[in-house]
């Protein structure tokens, strides 16, 4: 039996072990057009009990809102590990809003959740995989001065006219294998010293970051809109990477790393979803479902 509970950004479904988030749709409003573009984009979103370390639960203020937000392990999220954990609150898909006519049913259930969380007894460590899935991968990010493209193990990256000539320079044209990137940075203009957003892949064994506007592995980000795909686009390459990596043999079964059925069935929903997107090829398909059906 799952209890269901009413945000202003959502709803979302409370089984005992997991959180069933539908997103609601509503149309650029002034001042959230960056989140709302993110719901339209990720729709839903599953959120299982051990993905979680706290709730965090803010009472209604003189505008009669109140605020939870659902803080996930440390390796459990690919949004938060993309971009960092210190999100703002209408960049963070784990955040939702409510009214006060709500709180008492709100602050009821953020107990009962965090209960839960005590119970698994893992909040404080670190997950061995993604245990939240982007529902909706995407696959090309398009910036201010030029566009990603997530192909296969690749990304490329195309410059526009907008690009400084250091990046155009490049034959219009830049690439890095997934399994080279070292971290990502998802930088709001709002906090760079420079006014400038942007998503940066950083490649492994780099020295000394180039400046953003010039650097062939940074796209700038403009509006709301792109900002919020980018949250999304860099999700879905950690992903697609952790995917690519073979779990390895010491993995800890109390940390549910080994697939167990459930597991195993999340997963395989997720590669075809992978596969369906264009990220994943018939024959990845097929040798990463081999991978977990031999585990079992």
């Amino acid at each position: 039996m799952m209890d269901r509970l009413h945000f202003f950004n959502a709803s979302g479904d409370w089984s005992g072990d997991a959180l069933e988030l539908s997103y609601t749709e509503f149309h650029n409003t002034e001042g959230l057009r960056r989140c709302a573009h993110m719901y339209r984009l990720l729709k839903r979103l599953h959120v299982p009990v051990t993905a979680l370390q706290g709730v965090k639960f803010t009472r209604g203020n003189r505008n009669r809102t109140g605020g939870i937000r659902f803080i996930p392990r440390p390796g459990a999220s690919p949004f938060h590990e993309a971009i960092g954990a210190e999100l703002h609150p209408f960049d963070d898909p784990l955040y939702f809003d409510f009214h006060t006519d709500q709180e008492l049913l709100i602050e009821y259930y953020a107990t009962e959740i965090a209960s839960a969380i005590d119970a698994h007894g893992m909040s404080n460590t670190h997950t061995d995989r993604f245990l939240i899935s982007v529902p909706n991968p995407i696959v090309r990010l398009v910036g201010f001065d030029g566009a990603v493209d997530l192909r296969g193990d690749v990304l490329r990256f195309t410059w526009g006219l907008e690009a400084n000539p250091r990046k155009r320079m490049r034959l219009h044209r830049s690439t890095l294998a997934i399994n080279n990137i070292q971290s990502t940075t998802w930088m709001d203009w709002r906090n760079d010293p420079d006014k400038i957003g942007y998503l940066r892949f950083q490649p492994v064994g780099t020295q000394r970051l180039k400046h953003q506007t010039v650097d062939a592995t940074t796209v700038l980000l403009e509006t709301d809109e792109q900002f919020a795909e980018a949250i999304v686009f860099a999700a879905t390459v950690l992903e697609r990477k952790q995917l690519k990596k073979v779990l390895p043999p010491s993995a800890k079964k109390t940390d549910n790393a080994l697939a167990s059925p459930p597991d195993a069935a999340e997963l395989l929903r997720k590669l075809g979803e992978l596969r369906d997107a264009g990220i994943l090829t018939d024959d990845e398909f097929q040798a990463k479902k081999k991978e977990i059906l031999d585990r079992l």
